[in-house]
Order: structure tokens, then C-alpha cells, then sequence
């Protein structure tokens, strides 16, 4: 979805320095992304696990990301006929 929204933060009509904001956007947020979930994310599986005994508690937490992410894609416009982009 970043590749998609990046170039509307970085508005430019050269396409070589669209498309390197475009990939500087996408790279910066998934390595943002990365860092912050993927890396706490079986930390938090293990403490709700052991420390808690609550069995359902990273299919819980997997699914309010989804939902979170659910939320994001049918809010974004859709861009497939737009002439801007």
C-alpha cells in the first residue's frame, strides 16, 4: 500500500525522483514495520503464553492487526483510473 500513497507525500513530475521517493517511503516504513512487530511480536506470543496462560492470545493479537489492517485498505482511495498517478 506505500508504494501506492508515497508519491502524493513527494509530489514531482520527474519519474526518476518519484519513484526514488516512492522506494525511499516503502523501504523506510517497512523497516519501521519490521522492527516494531516482527521483532516484539514473539515476545508478546511468549508472555501471553507462559506468563499468562491464555492459549488464544496470539491469534488474538494476530487478528486486531488484521482488523487494523482492514481498516486501512478499505479506507484508501482507489487509484487505478486516476490520471495523477
Amino acid at each position: 500500500m506505500v508504494p501506492f500513497i508515497g508519491p502524493h507525500f513527494f509530489p514531482n513530475d520527474d519519474p526518476v525522483a518519484m519513484n526514488l521517493a516512492t522506494f525511499t517511503v516503502f523501504s523506510i516504513a517497512y523497516s519501521l514495520a519490521m522492527a516494531l512487530f516482527a521483532g516484539s511480536s514473539p515476545m508478546l506470543a511468549e508472555w501471553m503464553l507462559h506468563r499468562h496462560g491464555w492459549p488464544h492470545g496470539p491469534a488474538l493479537y494476530m487478528a486486531a492487526w488484521v482488523m487494523v489492517a482492514m481498516v486501512c485498505v478499505f479506507r484508501s482511495r482507489e487509484t487505478y483510473r486516476d490520471p495523477a498517478i
